[in-house]
């Protein structure tokens, strides 16, 4: 963890490197020398630039007190903000951030409620506050992020609320000097495990780190006018480390995994992505590079992913600087003016605005048409049920009648048990069909026989006529 703080006059380099926290000016000059500012056997430092063009850094020291550190012009000045001599809080995690007034975070137990608490600190050069605790964090090192932005500070962390995994965006306004409500961004029932963020105007641009069973899946996720958009960019089996930043409306992705870095951008305000690729800078020692101090609108963001060497190199910015902002680099003439002709101009946010409008309207109507179309589908499904229905009762009918002709024209007798009624169809029995021994053979009276059953509608030449069915009924009697 590395920090460069950018000013006019001077540009510093403060790393720590085993116990010591040093400082040296960029460009490096001939026959430097590089400045102790502390000794600690502790990780946790942090440092910072405010608009005095002050450095300010916070380092615990092996006595496991908090020290300030500040001043200007190699002329520093150190005061104690806290001891903690039996080490009982365990202050860990430090951030800081400045304006004209300093405001230090840190994460520590608390001994009387057995629990890990945020901790914020505000203070003045020479004077000194209460720290304030803020919310109650999973642990010693769960994941905080915090920058400050147009006189208000923005703070984002993980924290578990009912199994469930919740990044939550405070914000303090430094000119009311308090905190207002909180937000969340994104709520998972898998481990939030890293994140990054940086604001735009009223936007939020963050991206975060889901592990499910192993398996970690990174995302690009936007808040802007109280809506929350997200994009997937990679999933793979092994840890990610993610940064974010914008230059030149770009939106850069960084992330470090296997000691291997890789990059995504999207040129369309987040609404897609490049697939991943290996960055150029590569190196076995890359670790997180804080910058501040620089004043170019073209960047925004503040945390990197590189390495310190004879010179800090900064993953993909290092490469693309064109506006000088890298103390050692050239400005690209040039190349700037290639990329600005080549890039597509920014959009209106009342282009995208009435651009929303119409796709919204849009997709409104389209839900009512589908709503119309699946209506008119069940009523369809509805109808074809009822046919099937009828089209079975029909086809039992007909293979019952069928059987029962079948029955007749074999001169099988009828079984009056199988059957409720029994009709004899004239129109399909011929005269030389019946046979007065075979209806003779059936038990019926004369007095039952009516005319209509004995007679026929059809043709005379083709069926009995009316003389020959008085001569039957003579026989039968």
């Amino acid at each position: 963890m590395a920090y460069l703080l950018l000013n006019e006059d001077e540009n510093i380099l403060i790393n720590k490197v085993g116990e010591s926290i040093y400082w040296r000016n960029y460009p490096q000059k001939n026959a430097q020398k590089t400045s102790i500012l502390g000794k600690s056997v502790y990780p946790d430092y942090c440092a910072t630039i405010d608009k005095n063009n002050k450095i300010h850094l916070i380092y615990k020291t092996s006595q496991n007190s908090i020290v300030h550190l500040f001043g200007k012009d190699s002329s520093f000045t150190s005061t104690t903000l806290l001891e903690d001599l039996d080490n009982s809080y365990k202050i860990a995690n430090l951030q800081l951030v400045s304006e004209k007034k300093s405001y230090l975070f840190y994460s520590a137990l608390n001994p009387y409620e057995n629990t890990t608490d945020l901790i914020f600190h505000n203070f003045e050069e020479g004077t000194n506050t209460a720290p304030q605790s803020l919310l109650e964090l999973p642990s010693l090192s769960a994941k905080y992020q915090c920058t400050i932005h147009d006189g208000v500070i923005y703070l984002l962390c993980c924290i578990t609320n009912n199994n469930t995994y919740e990044l939550n965006l405070y914000n303090y306004n430094i000119l009311l000097n308090n905190w207002g409500n909180y937000e969340t961004l994104v709520v998972s029932e898998y481990p939030i495990t890293d994140f990054c963020f940086l604001t735009q105007f009223d936007n939020i641009h963050l991206t975060y780190v889901i592990e499910k069973y192993g398996h970690s899946t990174l995302y690009y996720g936007q808040r802007k006018n109280d809506e929350f958009i997200s994009v997937e960019i990679t999933a793979i089996g092994q840890k990610i480390k993610p940064i974010i930043f914008i230059y030149n409306d770009i939106i850069w992705i960084n992330y470090l995994t296997s000691q291997i870095l890789y990059s995504s951008f999207s040129n369309d305000g987040g609404h897609t992505f490049s697939q991943p690729i290996k960055c150029t800078l590569q190196n076995n020692t890359i670790t997180t590079i804080t910058l501040f101090g620089f004043h170019n609108t073209n960047l925004l963001g503040n945390i990197f992913l590189g390495y310190i060497d004879h010179q800090p190199n900064i993953a993909v910015l290092s490469q693309i600087d064109l506006d000088h902002i890298l103390f050692y680099s050239s400005t690209n003439t040039e190349l700037r003016e290639m990329l600005k002709g080549s890039l597509a101009p920014s959009r209106s946010v009342n282009n995208d605005t009435s651009k929303v409008d119409s796709l919204q309207k849009e997709v409104y109507n389209l839900k009512e048409l589908q709503k119309s179309i699946t209506e008119q589908y069940n009523q369809l499904a509805s109808f074809t049920k009822e046919v099937q229905y009828e089209g079975k009762k029909w086809r039992k009918k007909y293979q019952r009648l069928s059987k029962e002709i079948k029955d007749i024209k074999e001169d099988k007798p009828f079984n009056s048990s199988d059957h409720k009624t029994k009709e004899f169809i004239a129109t399909d029995i011929k005269i030389s069909e019946l046979k007065t021994a075979e209806l003779s053979s059936f038990d019926y009276d004369s007095s039952e026989l009516t005319p209509s059953e004995s007679t026929t509608p059809e043709s005379n030449s083709e069926f009995m006529s009316v003389e020959s069915n008085s001569t039957k009924n003579k026989d039968l009697e």
